[in-house]
């Protein structure tokens, strides 16, 4: 055992984990070789500088959680009663998160959590509830929804950059896990920054992947930075793989680059201007079904239902009809009709390339879209 330590000695670099965040702290210290310290005085000096640093940063995260908390609520959303198979009256009640948007009185959530509703409680962070109602969603483009409720002095969070975000960052949520009580958080990291995920024939974009425990209750809740700025709405959960394996850490949040400008635009015009053709239910072609119904392409959106006033159906195109491209864009699996639609533009023309009854010639048609109705 030296009794003595020589000069600008580092005696110590430390990782520290706190519940998965990845936090590295460096404790250096320097001695003089004349200083005639034995090694149990440097390792008490050590630790005490180690435990100084833990404190310093578990006080930071509850810093940051102490001020984004009370820009989290709960939403009670509940559906018109309807009467089941042996005539009971019954609706449904689905209990999610959401985020003061500002002072005005906005709330921010997901459009799952209030779909079909018919009455619509917001449950501040003192407990007070209010009703709300809804200003305008961006489904199925986003999972994205704007409520508003009687301003009383509500305070507006800070909101980062999704985009400064990198793989391995510390990040957590704040919302309601159906406890229905009151707000709580999770910690994680950042999986992945820039993540897709198909859902429901559409592929979800500009999502941030985090290993942060979530449940049904936190859609629509915070996804939050270690500085407390929130950098995301929570919007989806991954239980299981297509084939059925569990898998487990796996949850999206909305970037909030891309959801802030949509909601902005919500709470001051009631909608996000989307491109609409009057397309009501249509689905990717794959080979499979192709090769039974043979047809001449194996990929595209199968139009399963149009509305006759739509573009689509002035324009002639009728159910069974697939649309191959759209200003050039081909409609893939992976780049399924929803995704096109959403890089165009209302009021803009566009080439419309389709098979009618998925028979060649494919026709080529420039029309106009409109801007999606209500």
């Amino acid at each position: 055992m030296r009794a003595n330590l020589p000069a600008t000695t580092l005696l110590s670099s430390l990782a520290g984990l706190l519940a998965g965040a990845l936090i590295a702290i460096l404790v250096v210290l320097v001695l003089d070789e004349d200083d005639g310290l034995d090694e149990q005085t440097v390792e008490g000096i050590v630790a005490t500088a180690v435990n100084d640093a833990f404190e310093q940063r578990d006080q930071s995260l509850s810093d940051a959680v102490v001020g984004v908390l009370p820009s989290i609520v709960i939403v009670d959303a509940e559906s018109a009663a309807e009467r089941d198979e042996d005539g009971n009256l019954i609706s449904k009640v689905s209990l999610g998160s959401g985020i003061i948007l500002d002072a005005e009185g906005f709330v921010l959530t997901n459009e799952h959590v209030i779909r079909g509703a018919e009455t619509i409680m917001v449950i501040l962070a003192d407990q007070s509830r209010h009703e709300a109602e809804l200003v305008g969603h961006d489904a199925p483009f986003t999972d994205i929804a704007v409520l508003r409720i009687t301003p009383t002095g509500q305070r507006a969070p800070r909101f980062g950059s999704s985009a400064a975000l990198d793989l391995g960052d510390a990040v957590f949520t704040a919302g309601n896990p159906l406890l229905g009580v009151r707000p709580t958080v999770t910690l994680g990291i950042v999986s992945d920054p820039d993540a897709s995920f198909p859902r429901d024939n559409f592929v979800q974009e500009h999502l941030i992947q985090t290993d942060a425990a979530l449940n049904q209750g936190n859609s629509g809740g915070a996804l939050v930075n270690l500085a407390g700025e929130i950098v995301g709405l929570t919007t989806t959960v991954v239980r299981q793989t297509d084939d059925g394996s569990f898998v487990d850490g796996v949850a999206f949040a909305l970037q909030m680059d891309i959801v802030l400008p949509i909601a902005r635009a919500i709470a001051r015009d009631g909608g996000f201007p989307r491109a609409d053709f009057g397309v009501l239910d249509v689905r990717s072609l794959d080979p499979l079904v192709a090769g039974q119904l043979g047809l001449s392409v194996d990929e595209g959106a199968f139009l399963l239902e149009i509305t006759r006033e739509g573009v689509f159906g002035l324009a002639g195109l009728r159910p069974g009809d697939i649309v191959v491209s759209m200003n050039g864009v081909a409609i893939t699996r992976d780049q399924p009709y929803l995704n096109v639609l959403r890089q165009l533009q209302p009021n803009q023309a566009v080439e419309v390339v389709y098979l009618a009854l998925g028979m060649e010639p494919q026709e080529s048609l420039i029309l106009t879209p409109e801007v999606r109705r209500r």
